[in-house]
């Protein structure tokens, strides 16, 4: 059973710990933990290693990616929430995807739906035909050990981030992702499209510094660790979390992915023609 670089300051912490995945053990509670309205007041922090996390690269990463999701391709230093969809048009999963170079995309998926997503990335990505494999030079792997995802979100995330920044200009705007030194630890800052009326960053870490970052979030007295239970009520609050908190196959139209504001109008996804 895999375990974040992180599992022994969530063992600190008094958290109880669940299998998300076949392969992934994560914090589900914390002793004491508040409840998600945290946000509204604090801030949340959590280990998103714990979770599918992947790393897409080569040189047909992003005809990969267009493949594959609904959204427009992200720019380099860009990030989107963007729905997946099956041949059938059915829901494979909504990951937030961050294009961090030309050929280089972070893939992270905290819903239960996380396995069924990196099964059907894997599959496309091993589409064969009369002996040519148009995504064959593209690497699907995991990223845990790469760099360390931390999610910050609440009222005070921005307040907060910029206590290690010259100014709070050096962090980015919604849907943007930047490399930015964090105290001199260099790392990549993402902050996160979402609908939830409070900012929400993605903080990539070395994994070497992953628990000094840790600490250092914890030692503000408005964060609070958030566990797997926090995680799923938050997920619920999204447009989409309806559909993600399932397990079981989920149908969908484009009216529905419309709505959620992550619907590109050239229809040259898998699934389009379903819809």
């Amino acid at each position: 059973m895999g375990r974040s670089v992180l599992h022994a300051e969530h063992e600190l912490l008094g958290a109880t710990f669940v299998e998300v995945t076949e392969e992934l053990l994560a914090p589900d509670t914390y002793f004491g933990e508040a409840a998600a309205q945290v946000l509204l007041e604090g801030c949340a922090l959590a280990d998103l290693s714990c979770y599918t996390y992947r790393l897409v690269s080569g040189p047909a990463s992003a005809s990969l990616i267009a493949t594959t999701c609904t959204t427009e391709l992200p720019q380099v230093g860009e990030c989107t929430f963007s729905p997946m969809l099956t041949g059938d048009g059915s829901l494979a999963s909504v990951p937030l995807v961050l294009r961090t170079g030309d050929d280089e995309f972070a893939v992270l998926d905290a819903s239960p739906r996380g396995e069924i997503m990196q099964g059907w990335l894997g599959f496309v990505e091993g589409i064969e035909q009369n002996g040519y494999r148009p995504f064959g030079d593209v690497s699907d792997e995991p990223a845990q050990e790469m760099l360390v995802p931390l999610m910050l979100a609440g009222a005070s995330a921005t307040t907060i981030l910029s206590d290690y920044v010259p100014s709070v200009d050096a962090l980015p705007r919604e849907g943007r992702v930047v490399s930015v030194a964090l105290d001199r630890i260099q790392s990549l800052v993402a902050r996160v499209p979402w609908a939830l009326d409070v900012p929400c960053y993605v903080v990539l870490v070395p994994p070497q510094l992953a628990r000094v970052v840790w600490r250092r979030l914890l030692s503000f007295p408005a964060v609070s660790p958030m566990g797997r239970v926090g995680m799923m009520e938050l997920l619920s609050r999204l447009p989409f979390g309806h559909a993600v908190l399932k397990t079981s196959r989920v149908e969908l139209k484009a009216a529905d992915i419309a709505s959620w504001g992550l619907l590109r109008t050239e229809r040259s996804f898998i699934g389009a023609r379903a819809l």
